[in-house]
């Protein structure tokens, strides 16, 4: 028979009649509360009992104390001479029980109760909360203004899609927690002003768990979307890396707590190593993905070889890519450096592709080209806006002469079977690079050493890249 039992519970800081309501089922069905950490807890088994709990809240008190202070031993002492003995705390939250059916209330005054509650939500609740608000704001405000410049590359990446879904929900949920305080707050205030018994905080149990099984969702919606685009190895890793700092600061506090370590010091080197580690595995990471290859990308394929060019050793790449120099003219050079880099989302697809010389470079036709596919009908324009004035230097603030300035021109020029065709021109000349789109698909690609292109040509280059 189980002696333990862990649960994961969701209450808001203030909802002490809910907190009291279920302990008091759970001793009643003969398990008692034993450890409080945030929404973990965790009880021991005993004898089924009818027991009164009671919820108060210490301002001065702390995670990181190694023992009660004096002021909560003191504070406890008067609790236990009114039948209130200690059974768990959490930071600010104190829990207390009472085998009397009709235990004398620990809080008798409910103006200095609802201020308690405030002075105790200031240290650690409202803090966090608007910290929380804040950097969601940020980021998101971050990512809004990249979607405005740029919104080829953040649109096309999940990891970033669904990191702004998730600071997104976080700002929903931490606003939602902290209107319901001071809603709470200024119901309690003027109950208690008026010398009526304050009133519980509700927990929004429904909002909660709906927003849980949304980011759930989403968290597996991007693994499965993503799975072809990022290593599953890879991305694993990373959330265990990224998750381990939370787990560190824990062990590191009690650790710390344990061995009456002061509070300073504990919250001061508990977060600085769980910072720190995190930090030296985020490097180590890097280090380990260059220095050894790790494919991040299963798609990318490992370096047939290597060349050395400017006194550096160079990874030469044969990756499968929808358009070779050899599918549309003759070349007997072979010593090509193959790469192709997709990105993805459910918005908008990318691949970088190139096949550049690696030794004899001389002469020899190279070629570069991104891949746009556009997903969503109602971002094309947008994206084609992006994709064209990241080339065309007509409506550039930079100071350039007009004459030196590269412009895409509009070819009339049915042999690319596309929708629209630009071709850059440099000055009073034409270059080899061009801006082709086909229905959703947009290209920018450009040749070099690959002399004029023929029609036949131009044709085969449809046929590669149209459909990608």
């Amino acid at each position: 028979m189980k002696e333990t039992k862990r649960q994961f519970k969701i209450f808001s800081f203030f909802d002490f009649d809910g907190i009291t309501a279920h302990l008091e089922k759970m001793a009643a069905d003969g398990w008692m509360i034993e450890q409080n950490k945030n929404r973990y807890w965790i009880y021991r088994r005993t004898e089924p009992k009818k027991l009164k709990f009671a919820v108060t809240y210490f301002p001065k008190a702390s995670d990181f104390d190694p023992r009660p202070t004096e002021e909560l031993q003191a504070f406890n002492e008067f609790c236990r001479q009114a039948g209130w003995k200690p059974a768990v705390s959490m930071a600010q939250m104190q829990i207390y029980y009472n085998e009397n059916e009709n235990p004398v209330p620990i809080e008798t005054d409910p103006l200095v109760q609802v201020n308690t509650i405030h002075r105790a939500m200031k240290k650690n609740f409202i803090p966090s909360y608007i910290i929380m608000i804040a950097m969601s704001v940020l980021v998101i405000a971050m990512f809004g203004m990249r979607v405005i410049t740029n919104p080829v590359s953040a649109l096309s990446s999940n990891s970033t899609l669904f990191s702004i879904v998730a600071y997104g929900m976080l700002l929903i949920l931490s606003v939602v927690e902290l209107g319901q305080y001071y809603s709470w707050r200024k119901k309690a205030v003027a109950r208690a002003e008026s010398g009526y018994a304050i009133p519980s905080g509700k927990t929004a149990f429904v909002f909660q768990i709906v927003t849980l099984i949304m980011v759930i969702g989403l968290l597996i919606v991007y693994l499965f979307s993503s799975i072809s685009i990022i290593s599953p190895w890879f991305m694993l890793f990373m959330f265990v890396l990224f998750g381990s700092s939370g787990v560190i600061a824990v062990f590191m506090k009690e650790f710390l707590r344990k061995r009456n370590v002061p509070r300073k010091i504990n919250m001061a080197v508990s977060m600085g190593t769980a910072f720190a580690i995190t930090m030296a595995l985020a490097v180590l990471t890097v280090f380990l993905v260059i220095k050894y290859n790790i494919r991040i990308n299963p798609q990318q394929s490992k370096p047939v070889g290597t060349y050395t060019m400017y006194g550096r050793q160079w990874d030469i790449y044969n990756d499968t890519v929808p358009l070779r120099i050899e599918d549309f003219m003759q070349t007997d050079y072979s010593d090509f450096d193959v790469r192709n880099n997709p990105d993805g989302s459910v918005f908008i697809s990318k691949a970088d592709a190139s096949q550049t010389a690696t030794i004899n470079r001389e002469g020899v036709p190279e070629l570069r080209y991104e891949i746009t596919k556009v997903h969503m009908p109602f971002l094309y324009h947008w994206c084609f806006d992006t994709v064209f004035n990241d080339i065309d230097e007509t409506n550039t603030d930079r100071d350039i002469p007009l004459e030196y300035r590269c412009v895409l021109v509009q070819q009339q020029d049915n042999a690319w079977q596309a929708d629209k065709v630009y071709r850059l021109m440099y000055g009073e000349e034409y270059t080899d690079q061009w801006l082709i789109c086909w229905g959703n698909t947009i290209v920018d690609i450009t040749f070099y050493n690959c002399e004029e292109l023929t029609d036949s040509q131009k044709a085969i280059i449809a046929e590669k890249l149209k459909d990608y």
